[in-house]
């Protein structure tokens, strides 16, 4: 089939620049694949997988440091509420005993 389609290619008046790459067989196959970018080079290959490795440790580096930034947050939001808790308490504490604390108001 794709014999008689290269064949029929070729023998029309209008220029096929696919029919006259296949007439050249495997080397115009070869060709064919790599102008259309389904066959590369090894050098070049080899350098897509340097970048994709060099980009996956850069991603999993950023997205540690992303999870220590959150871990910080998560510890201070923690301190912040204990202190929140300890000053109530301690408020409450002084109202009880007769303390005048104001009531975070401004005489």
């Amino acid at each position: 089939m794709l014999i008689r389609w290269a064949a029929d290619a070729a023998t029309t008046d209008t220029p096929n620049v696919l029919g006259a790459i296949l007439q050249w067989g495997v080397p115009g196959v070869v060709l064919l694949l790599i102008l259309m970018g389904w066959l590369v080079p090894k050098g070049a290959y080899e350098q897509m997988r340097t970048d994709r490795d060099t980009w996956r440790a850069s991603y999993e580096k950023e997205r540690d440091a992303h999870q220590a930034t959150r871990d910080a947050f998560i510890d201070a939001s923690r301190s912040a509420n204990a202190a929140v808790e300890t000053a109530r308490t301690a408020t409450g504490l002084l109202d009880k005993l007769g303390h005048p604390t104001g009531g975070g108001r401004i005489s």
